[in-house]
């Protein structure tokens, strides 16, 4: 719950740093960026509003998986198997870890893009500043961190009941 509520305070904290910068940025704003950290391709300012779109959107992603998990578990896959492959009482088991799974990456996501829209702000009201390309790999990282995690715990919880025949393909 915390993991989601957080992913919200981030999508918000986005919305008003867009808000609030808004009439302060420069025409053009620093949309790209090199391996460097130095930007390398510009947009209109309005561009902040398609990121946080971006955001909401992928951070919505990751904290609808449980809910479809619930209800569609042949839709869910978990490394070698499929939800569904588990019986009920396997699924009900690791249903808490899937949305542990899915609140982390949903706050390593909203994470990202608030980090990326306060740089991109920062970057445009200071010209000469870089990019801290760190929050990339942090974030794939992190994300690969978890989901590998999860993923093995997840299969080691459920494995105990798979019912033969269950099958990997």
């Amino acid at each position: 719950m915390i993991y989601r509520f957080s992913s919200v305070v981030l999508i918000a904290y986005s919305f008003f740093l867009i808000q609030t910068s808004l009439p302060r940025l420069p025409s053009r704003i620093p949309t790209h960026f090199d391996l460097e950290g130095k930007p390398n391709g510009w947009s209109d300012p309005h561009t902040l509003w398609f990121l946080l779109a971006i955001q909401a959107l992928v951070t919505g992603v990751m904290l609808v998986i449980p809910y479809v998990a619930r209800r569609a578990p042949s839709l869910v896959n978990l490394g070698f198997h499929k939800l569904s492959d588990y019986p009920p009482e396997a699924q009900q088991r690791v249903m808490p870890m899937v949305y542990d799974m899915s609140g982390i990456m949903g706050l390593l996501s909203s994470f990202l893009f608030t980090v990326l829209i306060r740089d991109i702000v920062h970057i445009a009201m200071t010209p000469g500043t870089r990019q801290n390309a760190w929050i990339v790999w942090f974030y794939i990282v992190s994300l690969l961190l978890v989901v590998i995690f999860y993923v093995v715990r997840i299969n080691r919880e459920a494995k105990k009941d798979l019912r033969p025949g269950a099958g990997g393909s």
